[in-house]
């Protein structure tokens, strides 16, 4: 890899470190990670002309280099690999870096490849494969077969939330992620091959989500971090409706069907669902109180 990195880009790094099939090298005091990209050449030019569009705003995010050809993509043996040069130390992220992209607006009509805003079909695309894939691989995973109608219930109660607003709020669009996970940091979610354009509520609602699956979130901590966020109106509803949509749940099932995780990890999340819901019943209060949020029945009975 050395050798493609001084043939394609002019750099001799003095230390490559391998992690999976990415690579973290160093020149001097520059860290650059050699990364493998598989989506669209479309999605990635305008990946790379939001990259430019952030890094005149001053944001650090990671910056993509171009190969001696002018091309985003270098191929090694078949495979597409992209440059970065990283801009900021790694750390774990927290709510400031949220509240930092939440703020960073673009306008979604340069960026259409990037745009995830229409989550009422998404996830209603994503509960019909889910329950296709169930009639598919159901006997072969007994418990994801008897756990489902839970999970599939939730995204049902979240889909219903979006289709009484009708429509998600498009004047707050702004660069965003498409996961947020627990342990991510700052080589994560400043990497611009992970931004996706959506609504500011998405990265906070993520954030809030794992925070809660894994025991490091209270109510009163979400109190202080909505405030500092300023939602307003329907953001409301779309940040509740977000917390009960078990992505959670949808990502280990797929790693499951695609054979790279066991069955029991699924335990782990049907044993979190008690404490999950005290945290979200808790955060649903708070809206209420607030005057922002409509009422959910079966929420208000427990």
């Amino acid at each position: 890899m050395k050798n493609a990195l001084s043939y394609y880009y002019n750099l001799n790094p003095t230390e490559i470190h391998q992690i999976n099939k990415n690579y973290r090298c160093y020149i001097g005091k520059d860290e650059y990670l050699f990364t493998i990209y598989n989506k669209s050449e479309q999605e990635l030019t305008e990946i790379y002309e939001l990259n430019i569009l952030l890094l005149n705003r001053k944001i650090p995010c990671h910056q993509i280099i171009l190969n001696n050809q002018q091309k985003i993509i270098t191929l090694i043996n078949g495979i597409s690999y992209v440059l970065l040069k990283i801009n900021i130390k790694k750390r774990i992220i927290d709510i400031n870096d949220i509240l930092l992209f939440s703020n960073l607006k673009v306008e979604p009509n340069k960026f259409r490849r990037l745009n995830k805003n229409n989550w009422y079909q998404m996830w209603t695309d994503k509960v019909d494969y889910f329950e296709y894939q169930i009639t598919q691989f159901g006997k072969k995973y007994p418990l994801i077969r008897e756990s489902s109608n839970y999970y599939i219930g939730l995204s049902e109660n979240a889909i219903s939330l979006l289709n009484d607003i009708k429509t998600t709020p498009t004047q707050h669009l702004v660069v965003s992620h498409n996961r947020i996970r627990k342990n991510d940091t700052t080589i994560e979610f400043y990497n611009p091959l992970n931004f996706i354009v959506d609504n500011r509520i998405r990265d906070f609602s993520e954030y809030v989500k794992e925070k809660v699956i894994y025991g490091s979130y209270s109510v009163n901590q979400f109190n202080h971090d909505s405030y500092q966020l300023q939602i307003v109106d329907k953001e409301n509803i779309l940040l509740f409706s977000r917390l009960l949509f078990p992505t959670y749940y949808f990502d280990c099932c797929e790693k499951i069907f695609g054979g790279n995780l066991d069955e029991k990890e699924i335990i782990k999340l049907i044993n979190i669902n008690n404490s999950y819901f005290d945290i979200i019943n808790g955060i649903y209060w708070i809206l209420i109180q607030r005057g922002l949020m409509i009422e959910i029945e079966w929420i208000i009975k427990k």
